[in-house]
């Protein structure tokens, strides 16, 4: 009983089918520099026992390998007996580019298992959507399915197989057709969608029903788009003739060109589309080299999203706050986990002294990961120190363990190590460029110093 058990322990997941395939008797195999291979036919024996132990495989993620699996293991596994080699496999990532072609093309009816549920396989979709047909009727509980980097969306029947999975949560795609994004609207299942658009979608800047796209069960949504306009188009198609706000928890948005009008717009839009209670995470990645400042006026419309707990500013944005803008953003997001500013000195940017910082640990206590440009300065922690000291609350996070502060400055380095230290005492590593980052590195050792004084 105990050995069963760890058995299925060893083996419920695969992450290098050269390892796995070592199960074999040693006199089949063979490893011979960087190749694995059979030195044998494979016998009535062998099957009985590889097939014991891949009984147990329920996932196999191969990414990279050392070890290159020759064209006769292909071969010989070709001929395997029965009808699935992992017949109980529930998630298939095949990562390893190199391999994924010899993988499909020899292995790929062996491995689409009647329980299989997630499907990741890369730089092989050609091959995988020619029998897309029959994978559907041989796999009918996928429930994500991706062969990147090719896609169904612009083959209606390859559309319409894809589809029939009813289980099916999350699907990724490049410019949907409308018949594509008519069959996602037929999918009670989807609660994850990431699709790239630009002006140039057939579907985007119609009206009446053909650009009615409705997603009602749809949780996480990630937008790859060329303009923010793009956003905001893609935003009315899906809520044209909707009663009731999108209840998305996370939104991704990856805009290619940036302007700051339509970054505002697209801002002003979300409230108007989407749940205030649900939303979790939102994103905004914006591209290289240049993107646009983000003043709190621009931001102020997302602050009815108080359930937020991750807010991230990815790319080349400059974010301007200071402390009071600050303070109310904590307060309208208590939940607040992770909160990334790109902290990226352009011009006379606005930055958050000490006492913005302290306020957005009192009112975020959960925080963990901060990302924000500020300037420290040893008279804005003394009016803290003396608030507390005249009876405040004193502030402590034990979450935080880094720091990203970019191009922050810094007076001090001494003070503001202990002040530092004092209030997030797990703080172990501060991440700052610029012409500031010595003085950083010296208010980063500061802190190891004082906590090395204190035990």
């Amino acid at each position: 009983m105990f050995q069963e058990a760890a058995i299925h322990t060893l083996y419920s997941e695969v992450t290098d089918l050269t390892s796995f395939l070592r199960c074999l008797p040693d006199d089949l195999w063979k490893l011979q520099g960087r190749t694995f291979s059979f030195k044998r036919q494979m016998q009535a024996a062998d099957w009985t026992v590889l097939l014991r132990y891949s009984s147990f495989v329920r996932s196999i993620i191969q990414r990279l390998s050392e070890i290159e699996l020759d064209m006769s293991v292909y071969e010989a596994l070709c001929h395997c007996p029965v009808p699935w080699l992992f017949p109980r496999l529930r998630r298939l990532e095949w990562r390893h580019a190199a391999s994924a072609k010899r993988l499909v093309s020899h292995l790929a009816g062996l491995l689409f298992s009647p329980e299989l549920e997630h499907v990741d396989i890369a730089a092989s979709g050609t091959l995988v959507l020619e029998n897309l047909p029959s994978i559907v009727a041989r796999c009918p509980l996928v429930k994500m399915f991706d062969c990147a980097p090719h896609r169904i969306d612009h083959d209606d029947a390859l559309s319409r197989a894809f589809c029939s999975w009813k289980h099916l949560e999350r699907v990724s795609c490049d410019n949907p057709s409308p018949e594509t994004m008519r069959l996602f609207t037929g999918l009670s299942s989807l609660g994850s969608l990431s699709l790239t658009i630009s002006e140039k979608t057939e579907w985007l800047g119609l009206s009446g029903q053909d650009a009615y796209f409705s997603l009602p069960s749809l949780r996480s949504l990630t937008v790859h788009a060329d303009t923010f306009n793009t956003c905001i188009a893609f935003f009315d198609a899906l809520t044209a003739h909707e009663q009731h706000r999108l209840t998305l928890t996370s939104l991704v948005l990856v805009v290619t060109k940036v302007s700051e009008s339509a970054l505002s717009a697209c801002l002003v839009k979300l409230p108007l589309i989407l749940s205030h209670p649900t939303l979790r995470t939102l994103e905004l990645h914006a591209g290289f080299p240049c993107g646009p400042r983000v003043t709190f006026a621009d931001i102020a419309p997302l602050l009815v999203f108080h359930m937020i707990s991750s807010f991230a500013l990815y790319g080349p944005f400059t974010l301007a706050l200071n402390d009071a803008q600050l303070d109310q953003l904590g307060q309208a997001w208590p939940n607040l986990e992770t909160c990334h500013a790109n902290p990226t000195a352009r011009d006379s940017v606005e930055r958050v002294s000490l006492r913005g910082l302290t306020s957005i640990l009192r009112w975020c206590p959960h925080i963990r990961s901060l990302s924000l440009l500020i300037e420290a300065r040893m008279a804005d922690a003394d009016a803290v120190m003396s608030g507390q000291a005249a009876g405040g609350v004193p502030v402590r996070n034990d979450r935080v363990t880094n720091l990203q502060l970019g191009d922050s400055s810094v007076v001090d380095e001494e003070g503001v190590a202990l002040f530092l230290a004092q209030m997030m005492p797990r703080l172990r590593r501060i991440i700052a460029y610029g012409k500031f980052r010595a003085q950083w590195k010296a208010v980063e050792h500061g802190i190891h110093s004082q906590r090395n004084a204190s035990i």
